[in-house]
């Protein structure tokens, strides 16, 4: 899946997988490498996150329901995410890969057929 960010100045593509179940919303990234993450991964149903087990850094952005961008973080090995009121669901990048994205910015998902949004950061 892709997640298209859309703000004022520009619109840019990351490839995201889908953590629904309770299992794959806990794993997370832990125990991943971070040369083997090369997308995202978007945690439906959750709004707080941990790095316990984590080998790497990573961004994590904090959307409501509608998928507007409410908060974002850089949170480090072993550290906790904040509770962010309003928050539904979160999206896991490697540090450094949400610079572009800003409070009050909307994501939006699109399958591979679809591929619209312009750059891929």
């Amino acid at each position: 899946m892709t997640v298209c960010v859309t703000n004022n100045e520009k619109t840019f593509k990351v490839q995201v997988e889908e953590a629904k179940s309770f299992g794959s919303r806990l794993r997370g990234l832990m125990l991943h490498k971070p040369e083997d993450v090369h997308g995202g991964l978007l945690l439906w149903n959750c709004s707080s996150v941990h790095c316990c087990f984590m080998r790497f850094s990573i961004d994590v952005v904090y959307v409501d329901r509608n998928m507007r961008v409410l908060y974002k973080e850089e949170i480090k090995p072993w550290g906790l995410g904040k509770l962010v009121r309003g928050a539904k669901h979160v999206l896991e990048l490697p540090a450094g890969k949400a610079a572009y994205i800003s409070v009050g910015d909307t994501l939006t998902m699109e399958s591979a057929a679809q591929m619209t949004c312009l750059d891929a950061i």
